[in-house]
């Protein structure tokens, strides 16, 4: 609708798509029959230029970072988070961090290129008293990530940091009965959180399963596989942190 307020990333995306796109100019740019001075038109409406565009539109407006690139990040922030004393991390990923582990010791997951969940996991797990800050926006999970940009501190993922990100965090915080500013100690704040939130689908589900539009996509895991899974497996064991009476 006119004064939409839409990331760029997204928007590109949204134009671009196949199936809901557009895949072509003709009819908005240019038509088959002039009815008036006013509709005369671009030029490059039947040039082939917007068809040739939108097929390297994400590649060559969100050209994401290289993997040298990343993994210099990846090595420097990963060190860096386990000399931390606090760590920031968005409400949401709270239940990401407890997604990805599952279940499992130190010896049985790896860290992945894509983000810093194990050495967020980890560094609780050495320090169940080390301060988690709930902050709004990208956090210290996020920086290797391809869609993260250092310098802006944004992500351009795919329909990631819209309203989508939002209400995953404003209802983690909700159902928490916090802010975002909150710091709690590790241990207490997980235990909190598995308290609190039993089913993965309240948050990242937006408590109906369904998936109305791209830009409310809904993480594989919920109700079904691993993810659902896990997510329980970890809060069956606190995270593998002490639990707090």
């Amino acid at each position: 609708m006119p004064g939409a307020e839409v990331p760029a990333s997204d928007l590109i995306r949204l134009i671009t798509q196949p199936e809901f796109g557009i895949p072509a100019c003709r009819n908005i740019c240019g038509f088959d029959e002039q009815t008036g001075p006013a509709w005369k038109g671009c030029k490059f409406a039947d040039s082939g230029n917007y068809e040739r565009g939108i097929k390297v539109a994400l590649e060559t407006l969100i050209p994401g970072r290289s993997k040298a690139e990343r993994e210099a990040c990846k090595k420097e922030t990963a060190a860096h988070m386990y000399q931390r004393d606090l760590l920031q991390i968005s409400p949401h990923h709270l239940l990401c961090m407890a997604c990805f582990v599952g279940k499992s010791a130190a010896d049985q997951y790896s860290p992945i290129l894509e983000d810093n969940l194990y050495e967020a996991i980890e560094t609780c797990r050495q320090n169940p008293d080390i301060l988690i800050e709930l902050v709004a926006g990208p956090c210290m999970i996020c920086p290797p990530c391809n869609g993260f940009y250092p310098d802006s501190g944004c992500c351009s993922m795919g329909f990631s940091m819209g309203l989508r990100n939002q209400i995953k965090d404003l209802d983690t915080l909700r159902l928490l009965g916090l802010d975002y500013g909150a710091k709690m100690p590790a241990a207490q704040l997980f235990k909190l959180l598995f308290e609190r939130i039993k089913e993965k689908n309240d948050v990242c589900g937006y408590q109906t399963g369904v998936q109305t539009h791209q830009a409310w996509s809904i993480c594989p895991g919920v109700g079904k596989g691993d993810g659902f899974e896990n997510y329980r497996d970890a809060a069956k064991n606190n995270l593998g942190l002490p639990v707090l009476s």
